[in-house]
């Protein structure tokens, strides 16, 4: 499989919504392929238009998508106010999520 060329740095380098993506991808999604399998076909489904919206909560946080992008509120915070991030970059940020969950299982690959 090929390795995407991803800098995680520079999306924990900002306090921005990039930040909040990585927030809820670490604490909500967590190491679970088929929640960011679901993640990635919701998106799919907006961007070809068979779904309008999309909505998920976590633990964490709620996350919704739409044709705009996708916003996370942040369930734990009080007062944090709502993130934006165009939809291609949450595709971009959950491809590279899977890509590191999958190569940590060809690393560590589970006793059954």
């Amino acid at each position: 499989m090929s390795k995407l060329n991803w800098n995680w740095a520079e999306w924990t380098a900002d306090d921005s919504a990039r930040c909040e993506v990585l927030g809820f991808l670490s604490l909500d999604i967590q190491d679970s392929l088929e929640s960011v399998n679901q993640l990635l076909t919701a998106s799919a489904e907006i961007e070809a238009g068979h779904l309008s919206t999309w909505e998920r909560s976590g633990n964490a946080y709620r996350l919704h998508l739409d044709a705009n992008g996708a916003t996370l509120n942040n369930l734990v915070v009080d007062d944090q106010p709502l993130n934006y991030l165009s939809l291609s970059d949450f595709k971009t940020a959950a491809l590279a999520w899977k890509a590191q969950l999958e190569s940590d299982n060809d690393d560590h690959p589970r006793q059954g």
